[in-house]
C-alpha cells in the first residue's frame, strides 16, 4: 500500500495526524482525569474517563459490526468527522454544565470510540511513511504538555485546541489519495460493537439516575466490557491466532498497565504532579522505542519489561515508580514493534486489515489487564480497608489512611505482574499455539 500526500499540504499536518493517532487515547485522557483529582472521591467525574477508555478499546470492532467502511481513508475521515462532533460538544457541555452530567459521558462515548477507530485506520495509511517521521511522538509529547498547560486555565479551552488538533488531522487526511487496486471490503459482519455501545449507554444512564457514587457501578462496567469482548466476539480465537497476535494481547495488556495503573494510583492518592510525571514518563518511553528497538533481542525487550514492572510494583505509589514507567512504556512498546514485524511477514492477514485486527486483539488484552487489576484493588480494599472500592477513589486522602492503600497498591502490582508471567506462558509457549496453519477469521 502507498498513499500520497499533496505537496502543498505541509508536512506538519500528516505528523499532527499521526501524533494524533498514537495518542488517541492519552490526549482526551489528559483533559478527562483531572475531573477526578478536583472532586475527589465522587465516581460521577471518574465516569467519563471509564467511558471514553471502554468506547476507545471496542471502537476497532465497529468497522465489522455496520460494514460502513470500506477503504481506511475514508474511514479515517468518518472517525475524525465523529470526534470533531464530540469534542465539541464537549466544550459546549463544560461551559452550559460545569457538573459532570449524562451530556458529558454521552461525548466522551462519541470521542471514544471516534480516535479508537482513528488510531488503527491511521496506522494502516502511514505503514509506510519515512522513518524521518517518527518526530510525530515528540509532537504528541508537546501536545500533552499544552493540554495540560491549557486545562489548568479552562477545561473547554483545552477541548477547544484538542478539537483545532482534529481539523488539522482531518486536512492531512483529506489529502491522501490512496493507491487504487486494493480491496478493502471486509468479509463479514459482527453485533459486538453495537451491543457494546448500548452496554456503555445502559451504564451511564444506570450511575447517573441512580445517583450510586460507589465503584462497584465502574467494576460491573468494565467486566461487562470485557465479557462483551471474549465472549460475544466468537471470531477471535486465541488458540488459532498467529503468534504476532497473541504477542499483541500480552503486550498490550503491559503497555495500558503501565500507564492505567499509575494514574489509578495517583488519582487515589489525589496527587495531581505524580499524575503529570507518570503520564509524562509512558510517552517518553513511547519516544525512546523506535530508536532502541534496532537491535535487542525479543528477550532483552521482555527482560527490560519486567524490570520495569517490578520498579513500578516496589515504587508505588510514591515517586520511586517514575522508572518503573518509564522501562516498562519503553519494553512494551518495543514488544509491540516486535509484533508489528510479525504481522508484516505473516501473509494468513490481509495487508488492509492487520492493524484493524490488531486493534481488536490489544482491545481484549487492555480491557482484560484494566478489569483485573480494578477487582484485585477492591478486593484489597475490602479486605484491608473494610472499604470495598476505597483504593480506587480519593476518599483514602481525605481519611487518612493513604499508607494502607500504598501497601494495598503494591501488592496488586506484584500480583498482576505474575498474571502477566502466567498469560504469558498460556499465550506463548504452548506449541500447539505457535502454529500458523490456522488464519485468525477477521
Amino acid at each position: 500500500m502507498s498513499t500520497e500526500v499533496a505537496p502543498a499540504r505541509p508536512q506538519l499536518l500528516m505528523l499532527i495526524a499521526r501524533a494524533l493517532g498514537n495518542g488517541a487515547f492519552i490526549l482526551p485522557g489528559l483533559i478527562f482525569a483531572p475531573y477526578a483529582f478536583a472532586h475527589p472521591g465522587s465516581v460521577h467525574y471518574l465516569l467519563p474517563l471509564v467511558l471514553f477508555g471502554t468506547a476507545s478499546y471496542t471502537a476497532p470492532f465497529a468497522q465489522r459490526a455496520f460494514q460502513l467502511i470500506h477503504n481506511p481513508v475514508a474511514g479515517a475521515r468518518i472517525a475524525l468527522c465523529l470526534g470533531l462532533l464530540g469534542t465539541l460538544g464537549m466544550v459546549i457541555a463544560t461551559i452550559a454544565q460545569p457538573s459532570a452530567g449524562l451530556s458529558w459521558d454521552l461525548c466522551a462515548i462519541i470521542i471514544g470510540a471516534a480516535l479508537g477507530l482513528f488510531s488503527p485506520l491511521m496506522a494502516t495509511i502511514s505503514e509506510e511513511s519515512a522513518p524521518q517521521q517518527q518526530w510525530h511522538y515528540l509532537i504528541l509529547l508537546a501536545l500533552a504538555v499544552v493540554l495540560l498547560l491549557l486545562r489548568a486555565t479552562h477545561p473547554a479551552i483545552a477541548w477547544a485546541l484538542l478539537a483545532a488538533v482534529m481539523g488539522c488531522a482531518l486536512l492531512a487526511v483529506a489529502r491522501i489519495e490512496l493507491t487504487p487496486g486494493i480491496d478493502w471490503q471486509h468479509r463479514d459482519s459482527s453485533a459486538l460493537y453495537a451491543l457494546s455501545t448500548a452496554a456503555m449507554v445502559l451504564f451511564a444512564l444506570g450511575v447517573r439516575f441512580s445517583r450510586q457514587t460507589s465503584m462497584v457501578w465502574v467494576l460491573i462496567g468494565s467486566l461487562l466490557a470485557l465479557l462483551l469482548l471474549v465472549v460475544l466476539e466468537r471470531k477471535l480465537k486465541p488458540r488459532s491466532m498467529p503468534l504476532a497476535l497473541r504477542q499483541a494481547i500480552m503486550a498490550a495488556g503491559i503497555r495500558n498497565f503501565a500507564w492505567f495503573y499509575p494514574a489509578l494510583a495517583c488519582i487515589a492518592m489525589n496527587n495531581a504532579r505524580l499524575f503529570i510525571a507518570a503520564i509524562s514518563c509512558y510517552i517518553l518511553g513511547m519516544v525512546l522505542a523506535p530508536r532502541l528497538a534496532r537491535s535487542p533481542a525479543v528477550r532483552v525487550r521482555t527482560s527490560i519489561t519486567f524490570v520495569g514492572l517490578f520498579l513500578l510494583a516496589l515504587g508505588m505509589p510514591g515517586w520511586w515508580m517514575l522508572p518503573g514507567v518509564l522501562l516498562t512504556s519503553l519494553g512494551a512498546q518495543m514488544l509491540r514493534l516486535t509484533v508489528l514485524k510479525g504481522l508484516r511477514e505473516d501473509q494468513t492477514i490481509p495487508r488492509s486489515e492487520r492493524r484493524l485486527v490488531l486493534a481488536r486483539c490489544e482491545a481484549i488484552g487492555a480491557v482484560g489487564q484494566q478489569w483485573i487489576s480494578l477487582g484485585l484493588l477492591a478486593l484489597g480494599s475490602a479486605g484491608l480497608m473494610q472499604r470495598p472500592g476505597a483504593a480506587v477513589s480519593a476518599y483514602v486522602w481525605h481519611a487518612g489512611i493513604s499508607e494502607q492503600v500504598a501497601t494495598i497498591y503494591r501488592i496488586v502490582a506484584l500480583l498482576m505482574i505474575l498474571a502477566f508471567a502466567l498469560v504469558g506462558r498460556l499465550l506463548l509457549t504452548r506449541r500447539r499455539f505457535d502454529s500458523y496453519s490456522h488464519a485468525p477469521e477477521h
